[in-house]
C-alpha cells in the first residue's frame, strides 16, 4: 500500500512540485497513520507476547501443599507471574475446583498425586472433566502411564498429559537402612500397608536383603488411615526390636516416628523427604519441592506454546537424608561410606519432640478461655465444625485448609465434642467428623490428639 501511494502521488506531482505541497503533506499524514496500523498488527502477531493464563491445582496432601510455592517460584522465574499474567485457582478436590472455575476452561491443570490405571484416581476424573483437551502436568504420579493408555511413551507422551513420575525406591531405602543398623540389631519391624498393590513384591525383595544380612523381619500390617490398627501394632511390637521401617503408611508416619524416638530405636521414615519428621533417623526418597520445580518448568514450556505431548515425562530423583541428632541420641556410629551418600545431614533439636501430655477434654472451658473462635474448616478430609483457642484473626487460610463462618466466642463448649488437637500455635476442638481421620490430620500438624471421653 505504501508503494502504491508513493507511485500515485509521485506520478502526479513530478511536473509541478511546488503546486503539490498540500499533496506531499497528505502523503506524510497517510504514511504516519499507516505505520501506526502496521505496528498494531505486528504487536498482535508477536509470538513473544503472553496473554493471561489460568492454572488450576488440587491440594491433595501436606507435601503437595508445601511444595506448591516451589512450583510458583519456578513459574515466576520463567516470567509467569501471579497477578500479572497468570492466575492460580487452588482447591481441595477436582469437584471443588470445577465449582470455582470450570476445569474444561483452564489453560493448564496441575495435579499432585494419583495412580495411572486407577479408575477412581484423580487422573481419570481430570480427563473426564477436561475431555482430554486441557494440558495436564502431574507430579508424584505412580503406576505406568504407557500401560494405562495415558501416554504413548515416557519420552514422547503424545497426548495432553506430562509430568514427574515416581519410581519405587523402598527396597533401596531398606538396603541403606540395614547398613545403618548396629550389629546387635537382630530384627526389624516392618510396618506396612497390606492394601497397597506394590507392597507384596517389595516385601519379598526386602526379605531377601534381610536374610543376607542375618536379620529377621517382624511384619506388622497397619492401615495408614486407621489409627486403631496402629494402636494394635504398638502392643505387639517386640520389646527388643532393632529398627522400625515404615512402608506405605503415610498417614501414621508421625505416630510411628514418635514411638521409635521415645524407645530409642532407629527408624526410617516413609515417602517424600519433605514428610520426614525429625524423630526419624533417615529417609530416602524424592523431594516434592524438587518435583514441583520440574513441574513448573514443564508448565512454562506448555504455556509458551509447546504441546504437552511433546514434553518428555521424567522420573523423580531420590536422595538420602540422615538426622545426626537422632543417630547420636541412639548411640550409633555410621560408616563414612553411608554418610558420604547423604544429600543432606540434619541435626534436629530433639528437645522439642518429647511426647507432650494430651489435653483433658474435661477441662475444655478452662483451656480455651477468652478469645476463642468458632468456625468451619475445609480440608482434604472434608468440612468440620471447630473451636480454636485463639482470636479469629489468627485463623488464616493456608495450603490445604481454609476457614469460614468465623465468630468470636468467650470459650469453647465441651458439648458434643469429638476430640482435641493440641497444636503448637493453639488447640483445635472438633465437634463433628471421624475421629480416626481427624487424628491423622492432627499428626500432620505436629499436634497431639485426644479423643473425647465417652
Amino acid at each position: 500500500m505504501v508503494f502504491l501511494l508513493l507511485a500515485y502521488y509521485g506520478e502526479n506531482s513530478m511536473g509541478n512540485i511546488g503546486a503539490n505541497k498540500k499533496q506531499i503533506q497528505s502523503i506524510s499524514v497517510l504514511l504516519i497513520i499507516l505505520s501506526l496500523v502496521l505496528a498494531a498488527c505486528d504487536q498482535d502477531d508477536d509470538p513473544e507476547k503472553k496473554k493471561s493464563f489460568t492454572v488450576g491445582t488440587v491440594m491433595s496432601h501436606p507435601a503437595a501443599n508445601e511444595s506448591f510455592t516451589s512450583f510458583k517460584e519456578e513459574m515466576t522465574a520463567r516470567e509467569y507471574i501471579e497477578g500479572e499474567n497468570v492466575t492460580y485457582i487452588e482447591a481441595l478436590s477436582l469437584d471443588d475446583l470445577d465449582k470455582q472455575f470450570k476445569v474444561s476452561e483452564l489453560d493448564l491443570l496441575y495435579l499432585t498425586s494419583g495412580t495411572f490405571g486407577d479408575e477412581v484416581s484423580g487422573f481419570a476424573q481430570a480427563q473426564a472433566l477436561t475431555a482430554g483437551k486441557v494440558p495436564i502436568v502431574v507430579v508424584s504420579a505412580s503406576g505406568d502411564p504407557v500401560a494405562s493408555g495415558d501416554a504413548e511413551s515416557i519420552q514422547l507422551p503424545g497426548k495432553n498429559l506430562t509430568g514427574v513420575l515416581l519410581s519405587s525406591v523402598d527396597v533401596k531405602r531398606f538396603d541403606l537402612f540395614e547398613q545403618m543398623l548396629p550389629e546387635s540389631a537382630g530384627n526389624v519391624a516392618v510396618i506396612y500397608n497390606p492394601d497397597n498393590a506394590e507392597v507384596a513384591e517389595q516385601l519379598d525383595q526386602i526379605q531377601a536383603i534381610a536374610e543376607k544380612s542375618g536379620l529377621s523381619l517382624v511384619l506388622l500390617p497397619t492401615l495408614p488411615y486407621a489409627p486403631e490398627t496402629t494402636e494394635e501394632a504398638f502392643q505387639t511390637i517386640p520389646p527388643d526390636v532393632g529398627g522400625v521401617f515404615l512402608l506405605k503408611i503415610w498417614g501414621t508416619i508421625p505416630q510411628w516416628s514418635q514411638w521409635a524416638y521415645d524407645h530409642k530405636v532407629p527408624s526410617s521414615s516413609d515417602g517424600y523427604v519433605n514428610l520426614a519428621v525429625p524423630q526419624a533417623m533417615m529417609v530416602y526418597g524424592p523431594s516434592f519441592k524438587d518435583m514441583a520445580r520440574e513441574a513448573g518448568r514443564m508448565a512454562a514450556y506448555i504455556l509458551d506454546g509447546t504441546e504437552p505431548g511433546h514434553v518428555p515425562m521424567e522420573y523423580a530423583e531420590s536422595m538420602l537424608i540422615i538426622d545426626m541428632a537422632v543417630v547420636e541420641s541412639i548411640g550409633l556410629e555410621l560408616s563414612s561410606n553411608i554418610v558420604r551418600q547423604a544429600r543432606e545431614i540434619r541435626r534436629s533439636d530433639l528437645t522439642v519432640y518429647a511426647t507432650p501430655a494430651a489435653p483433658s477434654t474435661q477441662a475444655v472451658v478452662q483451656t480455651a478461655g477468652a478469645g476463642a473462635c468458632a468456625a468451619k474448616t475445609t480440608t482434604m478430609g472434608g468440612v468440620n465444625t471447630i473451636c480454636a483457642t485463639a482470636p479469629c484473626s489468627d485463623l488464616q487460610d493456608g495450603p490445604g485448609i481454609s476457614y469460614s463462618e468465623k465468630s468470636e466466642v468467650a470459650s469453647c463448649s465441651s458439648e458434643n465434642l469429638v476430640g482435641i488437637c493440641a497444636a503448637s500455635a493453639f488447640d483445635m476442638y472438633y465437634y463433628d467428623g471421624e475421629a480416626a481421620i481427624l487424628q491423622i490430620g492432627c499428626g500432620f500438624m505436629k499436634g497431639v490428639w485426644s479423643a473425647a471421653e465417652s
